[in-house]
């Protein structure tokens, strides 16, 4: 069974912004053979000066010894992390998008926050075999009055963020540990389109929506039928 419920927005005067919830719980016995839970939260929403819209995930286990508020906090601690470091995705989505943007036609970007050992594995490999353009650009916050570091921006950052240009992302076998900061992934993809090939195992019968001459259908149907008559023709044989 489940449950789920919508909490109503701050009536605070104050609040600058009202925040809609929505809650679903999930108690399910089908789902698993042990007892357990869990909280999984996710955002989906523009931030105040951020380029894009953002999604961010994060969640928590619970355990027999820990308060079912701790397991709340630590999933809600996650994602004002991920928030903060300013990026536009979590850490465990950033290195799915890789492959994506290598098959993409053009340029696609996105802004993430620390760069997992994953990100950093995904971007050396699938360049590789997909033969896609990776580039790895540090970001940073420009001040106020900084017009010259504003104006030089080719990458569609908005006015508060630069590229820092004495950073210089080297892929580093010996690496261990994930690159703080904020980070724009960079990619110039290979626009791979999928390539039908031709039927060349023939089903038993041809369903109608297969394209095909009606010569090809009936001679391949026709082959099917007689093969089918010759096993019972010789089991009728063997009968006798």
């Amino acid at each position: 069974s489940s449950s789920s419920s919508s909490s109503s927005p701050s009536s605070d005067p104050s609040t600058t912004s009202q925040i809609e919830i929505d809650i679903e719980i999930r108690d399910d016995s089908n789902t698993s053979l042990g007892k357990s839970g869990g909280i999984f939260l996710t955002l989906h929403c523009k931030p105040p000066n951020h380029p894009t819209m953002v999604l961010f995930a994060s969640s928590a286990m619970a355990e027999k010894s820990k308060k079912a508020e701790v397991v709340g906090e630590e999933a809600a601690e996650t994602l004002i992390k991920q928030i903060e470091e300013g990026g536009s995705v979590d850490e465990y989505m950033q290195d799915q998008l890789i492959i994506w943007m290598a098959l993409a036609k053009g340029v696609s970007r996105v802004l993430i926050g620390e760069m997992t050992l994953h990100t950093k594995t995904a971007i050396h490999f699938v360049g590789l075999v997909s033969g896609a353009s990776f580039q790895v650009f540090r970001v940073v916050k420009v001040e106020e009055g900084d017009t010259d570091t504003e104006r030089d921006n080719p990458h569609n950052l908005p006015r508060h963020l630069a590229i820092d240009p004495t950073y210089t992302f080297t892929p580093d076998p010996t690496d261990t540990q994930p690159t703080p900061g904020l980070f724009l992934i960079e990619c110039k993809g290979i626009g791979y389109t999928p390539q039908v090939k031709p039927q060349t195992d023939f089903p038993s019968e041809w369903p109608p929506c297969l394209s095909s001459s009606q010569s090809q259908r009936e001679n391949h149907n026709n082959h099917q039928r007689k093969k089918k008559k010759g096993r019972r023709d010789k089991g009728w044989e063997e009968n006798r």
